[in-house]
């Protein structure tokens, strides 16, 4: 999603993007806001073409629907645009070899376990849900809160991860997915115990070898 002024558009400056229901099938994606309902097939494009701005990156994209960006409109309170990519948007050089990115911060997966999830919500008044970390994978069956930290290299379902960093959070974990209201949870928690050079760390940044499908239950190993 991207604003009139063709820069990429979050949760960190519009919240209530959290509560738009998103559900993806084999013929197309439907949204859905307080019982408002768009859909548009996966094919679908207008030809007009941008250049799209995320973060430093400037990235040929394409709109998708009219109809979805009034929609958007409607629901976040100014103009808004769907976009798809159409253009390369490559991976930083010191993450690995050169590869072409999608609409992600900067790197392709994130993964978080259960165990560091559970020993937060130890820590804090209320519970805190998977969703607020928007992470690709969940892991279990680790000894300690955090131990994915301390992953190298894996592979899940013959594809192999490589650990390339731990995540810092932004304050996008603050906004509850319910209510679109903006918490001082789990940051303020999270400050106490996972800074580390003026950064909140909590999951960890992986690239994989290949493109591939990763299924519930499929096993970490070497």
């Amino acid at each position: 999603v991207i604003g009139a002024t063709n820069r990429f558009v979050s949760q960190r400056e519009k919240p209530v993007m959290g509560q738009i229901g998103v559900v993806v099938d084999e013929d197309g994606v439907t949204l859905d806001y307080q019982s408002h309902i768009v859909r548009f097939d996966l094919s679908e494009g207008l030809g007009d073409r941008l250049q799209a701005e995320i973060w430093n990156d400037s990235v040929a994209v394409e709109r998708v629907s009219d109809k979805v960006d009034q929609f958007l409109t409607d629901v976040i309170g100014a103009p808004m645009k769907l976009v798809r990519k159409s253009g390369p948007r490559m991976m930083p050089e010191k993450y690995g070899e050169p590869r072409d990115l999608k609409f992600v911060d900067g790197l392709p997966v994130l993964l978080i376990s259960e165990e560091s999830l559970q020993f937060l919500n130890t820590k804090v008044d209320h519970t805190i849900e998977h969703q607020r970390f928007r992470s690709n994978i969940w892991v279990e069956g680790g000894s300690a809160p955090h131990w994915e930290d301390s992953l190298t290299d894996f592979k899940l379902n013959q594809i192999s991860f490589s650990n390339v960093k731990r995540c810092s959070r932004c304050k996008i974990v603050n906004v509850d997915t319910g209510s679109g209201q903006v918490m001082k949870e789990p940051l303020k928690t999270l400050a106490g115990y996972r800074l580390k050079d003026r950064k909140i760390l909590f999951g960890v940044n992986l690239v994989p070898d290949r493109s591939g499908i990763v299924r519930i239950g499929d096993e970490l190993s070497e």
